[in-house]
């Protein structure tokens, strides 16, 4: 698995970017600083592989398995750096402003834009870095981003433009029909931005369908959507 984390656009500066990090469980990279897991049990900080985080009047964590559990703080005075994955169920919505059609026997390759939406559910794996600096005696900026990638299915509905060609000469007019898209996407996330590729079919639904050049037809998009959970 690949991460690509970009540090314009998903990258925030907090004053402590512990708040941000979701309940749920996590894997900690062996590269962390362990420091941040604060407990008044006993257990050896930098043999934690795993994590569950939840909410109470503050963040708290767990260790699966075991009866340590404790706060988790960033230290003050002290450069850190905090990595940590997440995978999850994903749900989103985006929209598919360019989709790439490829030829017909009687029309040539075609990029569509008309207007669509639809609703993506799938796997995510997310990549968590918290990062402390410290500027002066007493002073410090907290870092935090988030990326993330995932693969999953959407549904929807959009709207696609058809006239006589594309209905083999059936009708006599042009109008804007209603279709239903489906089909599978790879996303990248960004916070709680997404964007990427998607490999989708439509087909109308009025009585004209079973004239569409394109019914059932696969077609490449690039979509953006936001991330709902």
């Amino acid at each position: 698995m690949i991460w690509v984390v970009i540090q314009t656009g998903c990258t925030t500066i907090k004053k402590n970017a512990l708040e941000d990090l979701p309940e749920g469980k996590y894997t900690l990279s062996g590269k962390s600083d362990h420091s941040f897991l604060s407990s008044p049990d006993s257990f050896q900080k930098e043999s934690v592989k795993k994590i569950q985080l939840y909410q109470e009047d503050s963040l708290y964590f767990l260790i699966p398995g075991s009866q340590v559990k404790g706060t988790v703080r960033l230290l003050p005075g002290k450069n850190q750096t905090i990595v940590l994955y997440k995978s999850s169920f994903d749900f989103d919505v985006f929209t598919t402003p360019f989709k790439f059609r490829p030829a017909t026997t009687t029309i040539p390759q075609q990029l569509n834009t008309n207007f669509n939406g639809s609703f993506y559910f799938g796997y995510r794996g997310d990549r968590f870095s918290i990062k402390r600096t410290q500027l002066a005696n007493n002073i410090s900026r907290d870092y935090f981003t988030k990326a993330g990638i995932g693969i999953g299915a959407f549904v929807g509905v959009g709207t696609a433009f058809v006239n006589p060609i594309s209905m083999r000469n059936a009708i006599d007019y042009e109008y804007d029909a209603v279709a239903i898209d489906y089909g599978l996407a790879v996303l990248l996330g960004l916070r709680n931005f997404n964007t990427g590729i998607s490999v989708g079919f439509d087909f109308l639904t009025d009585r004209n369908k079973k004239q569409w050049v394109y019914q059932h037809k696969p077609w490449i998009g690039i979509f953006i959507g936001l991330n709902l959970n």
